[in-house]
């Protein structure tokens, strides 16, 4: 576990250019493939990172740059997170699933990590909040989040935004309880900004079905590799019927499509996964999370990943570390470490 206090920064404009980009990709791996949208000039940036409680909270200035977020990258990565994210200055175009949302100086975003993204900002300077789901998922309704743009023009959106700024001022100085106490905070504004803009606020039934589709997203993640993990023995074991059980993922394409996704991500992580010894081969991944057919396997990884579980493979294994100093890379890899630490266990039941 992290320690309330703990911080790290990153200064690019304290580093010499040629290892500026490629720190600045080691950095944001777990979250974006980054690439700069190049004036001519030289790349710059700053980075200020803190716990507080089971989130992250981020300071962030940098050039125009595109962050883009694939299906693959969040197989790969696993993280499963809200970002909310203040532009303090500078904007952004942003294409969230498919739809295309402008984000102007004083708005906040969300973006879910759950999802395909695309950003091409302006110069900008932000302030993030990084939350895990589980933190929101019993208050905002699920699918409703992701590419929602909280206005400056609401007075709502400038109290949150004052109150995401304090945070990263003050992050580092807080104990536990102070933290817990912050973030519950910060949860309950972005809860009543979000109800200003969005219709879709939840009532006591909507938080019943999402608070219901967690607790069984739970057991299919800590149930991947259980041939036996089938809609009839979900139905069984939450004492509900199929219909019923349709209609909690009916967005998702149903259940048996829900698993099977689960599956692939599992399986993404699993082939790209750094070796350590050796890696496991592709078809026993995939028969250890419940395909029986390679050829089956193949074009269903193929149909949401848009390359074969090789290519993948292959892939990971051209990914060089950057040319960056030691320090600035253990800096890194302590941040990815951080944001791993943040995963909500598929078993958890707290």
């Amino acid at each position: 576990m992290l320690n309330e206090g703990s911080a790290l920064h990153f200064d690019l404009n304290e580093m010499p250019e040629n290892e500026r980009m490629p720190l600045w990709r080691d950095v944001f791996r777990p979250l974006f493939d980054v690439e700069p949208i190049s004036d001519g000039g030289a790349f710059g940036g700053q980075l200020s990172v803190a716990r507080l409680g089971r989130a992250l909270v981020v300071r962030c200035t940098g050039e125009r740059q595109r962050f883009v977020r694939s299906i693959g990258h969040a197989a790969a990565t696993g993280l499963d997170h809200i970002v909310v994210q203040a532009f303090l200055q500078g904007g952004a175009e942003a294409q969230c699933a498919g739809r295309a949302v402008r984000i102007d100086p004083g708005d906040i975003a969300l973006l879910d990590l759950g999802h395909p993204t695309v950003i091409e900002t302006e110069a900008f300077r932000s302030v993030m909040l990084l939350l895990p789901r589980d933190l929101i998922a019993g208050t905002l309704g699920q699918g409703t989040l992701h590419g929602m743009v909280l206005p400056a023009r609401l007075t709502m959106t400038r109290l949150f935004e004052s109150h995401l700024s304090t945070l990263a001022t003050v992050a580092t100085t807080m104990d536990r309880l102070e933290a817990d106490a912050a973030l519950k905070s910060a949860v309950l504004m972005l809860e009543r900004t979000s109800a200003l803009v969005s219709d879709n606020f939840p009532d006591s039934l909507q938080m019943m079905r999402t608070t219901c589709r967690l607790s069984i997203l739970d057991y299919i993640d800590a149930n991947l590799s259980d041939h036996r993990l089938t809609p009839t023995r979900l139905a069984d074991a939450f004492r509900m019927s199929r219909a019923t059980l349709y209609r909690l993922f009916g967005k998702d394409g149903g259940v048996a499509a829900l698993i099977q996704n689960r599956r692939l991500d599992r399986c993404y992580m699993e082939i790209t996964r750094p070796s350590r010894g050796g890696r496991v081969s592709i078809s026993e991944v995939a028969y250890t999370h419940g395909f029986t057919s390679d050829a089956h396997f193949s074009r269903a990884f193929r149909r949401r990943f848009g390359l074969s579980p090789r290519e993948a493979r292959a892939r990971s294994r051209e990914a060089a570390p950057a040319p960056v100093s030691l320090p600035a890379r253990r800096d890194a890899e302590t941040l990815a470490h951080w944001l791993a630490s943040l995963r909500r266990s598929p078993a958890a039941t707290n």
